[in-house]
Parts: structure tokens; C-alpha cells; sequence
């Protein structure tokens, strides 16, 4: 994250309140389960104009909340001073899931 990312963090976080960053930080994570929900929907790839501009929409859609999500993310390791413990956690889940992956592999 560069410094002026940070600074803007930092403001919108004494601006609004931590209180308030962290209830939008469950807003927003709720808008993209929904999001989410709305793609898995989507009709498989042989479509209609009407369709594929549906999907071109709930596409965008999806990155907006996406997007909304990183950034309350963001915002929530700085509150919590939790950034170094999330980059190791991070660290731990991406091993385990090469392991699975690759256990599962071997047994076909």
C-alpha cells in the first residue's frame, strides 16, 4: 500500500470513527456474499445479447464489491494493528491449500 493510500486510510478512519469503518466493513462484505451469489447465477457461457449484457453487469459488479472489500480490508488490519499476523496467516492458508491440492492430486 503506498504512504498516500495509508494517509487517506488513516483520515477516513478518524473522520468516520472506528466504529463506523468497522460496521462498513461488514456492509460491504455482505454486499459482495451477495454479489457472489448473483454470479454463480449467471447462465453458462452459450447466452443471448440480453444475457451476455447481464452478465458484462453483474461482472462489474462483482469487481465493484471486490474493490469495496480490499479496501475496508485495508482499513480493518489498520484498526486492529494486525497487518504483520494477517500477512502470515495468508502465508499459512496459500501452503495449506497447495497441500490439499497437491495431496488430492496424488490420490486422483
Amino acid at each position: 500500500m503506498t504512504n498516500q493510500i495509508r494517509a487517506l486510510y488513516e483520515r477516513a478512519i478518524a473522520h468516520f470513527g472506528e466504529g463506523t469503518q468497522l460496521l462498513k466493513a461488514m456492509e460491504e462484505s455482505g454486499e459482495l456474499v451477495q454479489a457472489v451469489a448473483k454470479y454463480t447465477a449467471l447462465p453458462v457461457p452459450a447466452m443471448s445479447d440480453a444475457e451476455a449484457e447481464h452478465a458484462k453487469q453483474t461482472i462489474n459488479h462483482l469487481a465493484e464489491e471486490i474493490a469495496d472489500v480490499r479496501i475496508m480490508l485495508d482499513q480493518l488490519e489498520m484498526i486492529a494493528d494486525c497487518h504483520d499476523k494477517v500477512g502470515r496467516w495468508k502465508w499459512k492458508k496459500i501452503r495449506r491449500l497447495r497441500e490439499r491440492i497437491e495431496e488430492d492430486e496424488a490420490h486422483g
